[in-house]
């Protein structure tokens, strides 16, 4: 049903949560697994336009040093469920573009057929001050969503 999943990655928990469930997925379905970190740099848009002088290139250096390492997690968690997954920091180059429409480009770029995204349930105050990613890349996505929820703790 599936060939070629994709599944993001923030690093978080529920990100990695993600993508165990995406490599069983993959593993059954005999699909190819993509996981990616996309580099928000929008934020970094904010901390030029600012008053304080900002080393923006150490800011960009640091944010691919830490999505490196989350995809070196994800590869990890992939290789547990006996799964090889391509890993890959996209959205180096879209400064203006929002994280949702950097995972729909790459989806499209890559023929997705199935975008796996965790997703934190956010409601209320924090959902609207948060916004949604998942949600996002849902309204934009050119494949099938899969959407993986944060397990509760406690």
């Amino acid at each position: 049903m599936y060939n070629r999943i994709l599944v993001a990655t923030d690093g978080s928990q529920t990100s990695e949560q993600a993508i165990a469930h995406a490599a069983r997925l993959a593993k059954d379905q005999h699909a190819q697994l993509r996981i990616v970190h996309a580099i928000e740099q929008s934020r970094l848009a904010f901390a030029a336009a600012g008053p304080v002088a900002v080393d923006l290139e150490g800011i960009l250096d640091a944010l691919r040093k830490s999505g490196q390492a989350a995809l070196e997690r994800g590869r990890s968690v992939a290789r547990e469920a006996g799964v090889e997954a391509q890993i890959a920091l996209i959205g180096e180059d879209a400064i203006d573009d929002r994280v949702a429409m950097v995972l729909a480009a790459e989806a499209r770029r890559w023929q997705a057929d199935l975008i796996v995204l965790g997703t934190h349930g956010r409601r209320g105050i924090h959902h609207l001050l948060m916004g949604s990613v998942a949600e996002a890349v849902a309204r934009v996505a050119p494949a099938h969503v899969l959407l993986v929820r944060a397990e509760a703790t406690g």
